[in-house]
C-alpha cells in the first residue's frame, strides 16, 4: 500500500481536521521550526513565506484543494506522488519543492534523525540489536518506530498537539509515522551507501597492503618494553594502504 511522503503528509495536515483547519501552521512550535509566522495562505501578500507570489500561493492553494476532494487516502496519496501533468496542476510541484528545501534548510530532517538515533532505531542499530540484515533487505520498521511518535509530534508542534497525558492527540499519529518511517528509510538509504562505500574501499585497501608492503628484517624500532621487533616498511603509502591499517580498528556504532 502506498504511503505518504512528508510534504503529503503536511498537506493533509492542512486538509484533514476540519476542528482545526490550516494545522499545523498556527501552532507556535512550527512556526518556529518552519520560520512561517503568518500561516501559509494570508491575504496579505508583504506576510507569505519567504520566496513565494501571489500567484504561488494561488497554485498551492488551487493544488490543496484539488487534494482534498479526493475521495480515499489512496487516491490522495497517488496524486501527491504523481509527476504527470504538473502543466494542469503546478501548485503540486511547487509545493513539493518549496516543502522539501525549507524541512531541510530548517534542519527538521537532522533533528528528527537525531530523536530516532538518540532511541537507538537508527538503521545501525537496528541491524545491530533488532533485526540482522535489515540494510540489504528492508524491513517493516512501522512497530519499533512508533515508539518516537510521540517525541517527534512534539518536537514539531509542541503542546497544542498533545492530550494531557502527554501524547500525541490521534488525528496526528499516522500522519507522524509517515514523517518517520520516510525519515528512517532516508537514513537506511545513506547506510545502504556507506556500507557499499565501505567494502569497496576495504577491497582497495587490501590490495593496496598485497601491492605495497615490504618487510625488512634488518630495520628495527625501539618499542616500550626495551625489546627490537622487526619493522614494516612502506615505500609509498597510499590512501586505501592507510585504511588497510585502520580497519580491523573500525566497529560500527
Amino acid at each position: 500500500m502506498p504511503t505518504h511522503t512528508i510534504h503529503s503528509s503536511f498537506t493533509d495536515f492542512y486538509t484533514a481536521d476540519p476542528a482545526h483547519p490550516g494545522a499545523p501552521w498556527d501552532f507556535p512550535a512550527w512556526k518556529r521550526i518552519s520560520g512561517v509566522t503568518n500561516g501559509i495562505f494570508p491575504e496579505d501578500d508583504s506576510l507569505l513565506p519567504s520566496g513565494w507570489t501571489r500567484e504561488t500561493a494561488t497554485a498551492i492553494q488551487s493544488y490543496f484543494t484539488q487534494y482534498s476532494e479526493k475521495k480515499t487516502e489512496v487516491a490522495k496519496i497517488k496524486f501527491a506522488a504523481s509527476t504527470k501533468a504538473n502543466a494542469v496542476v503546478p501548485g503540486r510541484s511547487l509545493w513539493t519543492k518549496w516543502f522539501n528545501s525549507m524541512w531541510i534548510k530548517r534542519g527538521v530532517a537532522s533533528n528528527i534523525s537525531k530523536i530516532i538515533s538518540d532511541a537507538r532505531l537508527d538503521p545501525m542499530s537496528v541491524k545491530r540489536f533488532i533485526a540482522p540484515n535489515t540494510l540489504e533487505k528492508g524491513w517493516n520498521c512501522a512497530s519499533y518506530l512508533n515508539l518516537v511518535i510521540d517525541p517527534v509530534g512534539e518536537y514539531l508542534f509542541g503542546p497544542q498537539a498533545m492530550n494531557p497525558l502527554g501524547l500525541l492527540n490521534i488525528g496526528y499519529r499516522a500522519r507522524v509515522q509517515a514523517i518517520i518511517i520516510r525519515t528512517y528509510e532516508s537514513l537506511r538509504r545513506q547506510a545502504i551507501r556507506a556500507e557499499t562505500s565501505i567494502d569497496a574501499l576495504e577491497q582497495k585497501a587490501l590490495q593496496a597492503f598485497d601491492s605495497k608492503f615490504l618487510f625488512s628484517p634488518s630495520l628495527f624500532f625501539f618499542c616500550g618494553r626495551m625489546e627490537f621487533t622487526p619493522c614494516v616498511l612502506f615505500p609509498s603509502p597510499t590512501p586505501e594502504f592507510t585504511l588497510a591499517l585502520l580497519l580491523p580498528s573500525i566497529t560500527p556504532l
